[in-house]
């Protein structure tokens, strides 16, 4: 039987200059996330590890939930994402959007459909 993916919690909300989301991933390594940011969109997906004692079936309750997981929450108007920032500390990935006042034009230079995945992680 094939595992079903699973959507971690979110919390996103507007700071002075920012949209900022919030994923839970506690157990999850951050070799096994992966951000994707295009111009009105963020995706985390990835996978969390099974821990060696449930996979041998040593377990009295489960109710964490393991395998594959994405998550699609969607950019503000004005969002910069080109510019994100992310961190991922105590098992919670925060990704820190720019976003420009409305009427503020853009550089022409910005790139389309910004890839955060292989960016370094900042503790």
């Amino acid at each position: 039987m094939k595992a079903r993916a699973w959507s971690p919690d979110v919390d996103s909300f507007a700071r002075p200059g920012c949209f900022v989301i919030r994923v839970d991933l506690p157990g999850v390594p951050p070799d096994a996330i992966r951000v994707e940011i295009s111009d009105d969109a963020l995706r985390v997906s990835g996978e969390r590890p099974r821990p060696d004692s449930a996979a041998h079936g040593c377990r009295d309750q489960v109710e964490c939930t393991y395998g594959r997981f994405s998550r699609l929450v969607a950019l503000p108007a004005g969002a910069w994402p080109n510019r994100a920032d992310a961190r991922l500390t105590g098992g919670v990935l925060e990704v820190r959007v720019p976003v420009v006042d409305e009427g503020t034009e853009l550089n022409a230079w910005r790139p389309r459909g910004a890839n955060l995945v292989g960016f370094a992680w900042r503790a």
